[in-house]
């Protein structure tokens, strides 16, 4: 009754995007959550679950890009420097250009590695592909947040991370980001309930904490900031950022 009718390219795009094997796919979506905890931990059995997804299916394009992904994460808990972990991620992710080109994850993680390179036009272009390719993407729409961000336009910065909640309103680090930004806007009250919601979608993640001590420290409220770093300290001790600012706090 709809009367879907799917494009080329969308057929096209659906055939790339899994991997035919039952093992390599059941591999990825394990290592897909543990990554989206986004803890040392989890981080590494991520990486390790990729790798055996690609094991299994070596041309699982799907997989090369998360794996890529996981090792970008490095630099939060392992003290990697961005230049050497791109030279882990490129090898990937031309691997899954080659395998699939309409990949819209593709993109996004090349974005990410290219704004953390600060290859700000290049990481536009990428994101901006990416949209093409898939205009209801949380990860491209989160990504586009965190470009303007880095570039200092948190208005439009709010813009995507408010889309990428709507599309995923469960994902307490969207939340997180938009207490942020906010933040960064001095709309102290939206942040606060955005903060309050991250914390309530997930209590055990650091990043919650984080945001919350960064958005008292914006108001002036050095004893309450200093209250949320030592709740994510209690819940994420291994990111060094941790320690820093809790020595500029103190």
């Amino acid at each position: 009754n709809l009367e879907l009718r799917l494009t080329d390219t969308a057929l096209h795009g659906l055939a790339e995007r899994d991997s035919t094997k039952e093992r390599a796919y059941s591999l990825y979506l394990v290592a897909r959550h543990h990554q989206q905890q986004r803890t040392k931990r989890d981080n590494d059995r991520a990486i390790e679950l990729y790798k055996e997804s690609l094991a299994a299916d070596p041309n699982f394009a799907l997989a090369l890009t998360a794996l890529a992904s996981a090792y970008l994460n490095q630099q939060r808990f392992d003290d990697r420097r961005i230049e050497e972990i791109a030279q882990d991620m490129r090898p990937l992710l031309a691997k899954a250009e080659a395998l699939a080109p309409r990949l819209p994850e593709l993109y996004v993680a090349r974005a990410a590695m290219e704004s953390d390179l600060l290859q700000s036009e290049a990481a536009l272009k990428d994101l901006q592909h990416a949209v093409a390719l898939n205009p209801g993407s949380r990860d491209a729409q989160s990504e586009l947040g965190y470009h303007h961000l880095l570039e200092g336009e948190p208005v439009k910065a709010l813009q995507h991370y408010d889309r990428a909640a709507l599309l995923d309103p469960l994902d307490y680090y969207l939340q997180a980001q938009r207490c942020r930004t906010l933040t960064d806007l001095a709309q102290f009250d939206g942040a606060a309930s955005a903060c309050e919601r991250s914390r309530q979608l997930n209590p055990n993640a650091g990043t919650a904490y984080n945001v919350s001590s960064s958005m008292e420290e914006a108001r002036g409220r050095i004893i309450e900031a200093l209250r949320w770093n030592a709740q994510e300290f209690a819940h994420d001790p291994d990111v060094r950022q941790i320690y820093s600012a809790r020595g500029g706090l103190l």
